[in-house]
């Protein structure tokens, strides 16, 4: 049962920024790139960078759930399409396929990231017996 909570606040604690960042006004604080980072590097890229960026922690924690990456990233594009589409319905946000495909890579990242960790947390377990 415990460990059911903590699987369930580590999938909340992945998913809130997601939701908090995509769906709604961005907080006050946000804009916390230096204004040169921001004049010297293409909106595009930046979008793209923060888009991988913000789904790397769903596939940390959905890798070490779930060893083979088809769910994990399948899990991603499934939450990453309701964003969209979501989007689609409001009148400040803008959806983009190609969103898609970067919350995807990022979530990739996270699971390849996590079944590294994982791989070596067996080893070092395995040379303490």
């Amino acid at each position: 049962m415990v460990r059911r909570g903590a699987q369930v606040l580590t999938l909340a604690a992945a998913v809130a920024p997601i939701v908090m960042l995509t769906l709604f006004d961005p907080p006050d604080w946000l804009p916390f790139l230096p204004d040169p980072v921001v004049d010297t590097v293409d909106f595009a890229v930046l979008e793209m960078a923060a888009n991988v960026a913000l789904f790397v922690p769903l596939g940390l924690v959905l890798g070490f759930w779930w060893p083979h990456h088809r769910r994990v990233v399948w899990s991603a594009v499934a939450l990453s399409v309701t964003i969209e589409l979501l989007q689609l319905r409001l009148e400040d946000r803008v959806s983009d396929p190609v969103d898609v495909v970067a919350n995807s890579l990022g979530a990739w990242l996270g699971y390849f990231t996590s079944s590294r960790l994982r791989r070596t947390i067996e080893r070092m377990a395995g040379r303490r017996r």
